[in-house]
């Protein structure tokens, strides 16, 4: 992605019902046990993004506090429009 981007200037990415069926199906057969405690906390099934979110969670416990240190910091300069390039430690 380009420095000189304006925000909100991408169309929203969409997907096809059958990718949405094919990634709600992978990612209900990864976490059951994340689903159920879901559910019974809350009463209703975790959505997509909800899965998603709780993967990513997983894979940054897993880092050592320089990998999330440069993660944060990549993350923060995406969100500020001034990411330049990936730092080397952000897909270590």
């Amino acid at each position: 992605m380009s420095n000189t981007r304006t925000r909100g200037a991408e169309r929203p990415h969409t997907i096809t019902p059958e990718q949405d069926a094919y990634l709600c199906a992978k990612y209900r057969a990864r976490y059951p046990r994340e689903i159920a405690k879901y559910k019974a906390k809350y009463g209703i099934e975790p959505d997509l993004g909800t899965l998603i979110a709780a993967e990513a969670r997983r894979e940054c416990n897993d880092h050592t506090e320089e990998e999330r240190d440069a993660n944060i910091a990549h993350a923060m300069s995406i969100i500020n429009g001034t990411a330049a390039e990936t730092p080397a430690l952000a897909h270590a």
